[in-house]
């Protein structure tokens, strides 16, 4: 699984992509959507997208997990961006890229 916070032009672009070829999710984040056979979720929260994407070997057949993990993700962006000011880095406090 990868997961990329992005701001910026390239959040404007990735949210794009969610509205026009995505499944639109409720109560995660600002706005969030599923696509890529499943596999990805953009999430928007304030000023900052987050694609998450499960690899080849990931349940894509199932986008619970998925779901729970983005909505966590939100919420720690909403946080920080409460706590420290959106105009700094993310820090999720995700120490392992390898799920």
């Amino acid at each position: 699984m990868s997961l990329v916070v992005i701001g910026g032009s390239i959040a404007a672009f990735d949210a794009a992509i969610g509205r026009r070829l995505g499944h639109r999710l409720a109560l995660i984040g600002d706005q969030a959507w599923l696509l890529n056979r499943r596999r990805t979720m953009i999430v928007r929260t304030g000023p900052r997208t987050v694609k998450i994407t499960v690899n080849h070997r990931g349940r894509a057949r199932d986008p619970g997990q998925v779901c729970v993990i983005a909505a966590a993700v939100a919420r720690r962006l909403a946080g920080q961006a409460a706590t420290s000011g959106a105009d700094r880095p993310a820090d999720l406090g995700i120490n392992d890229t390898t799920a």
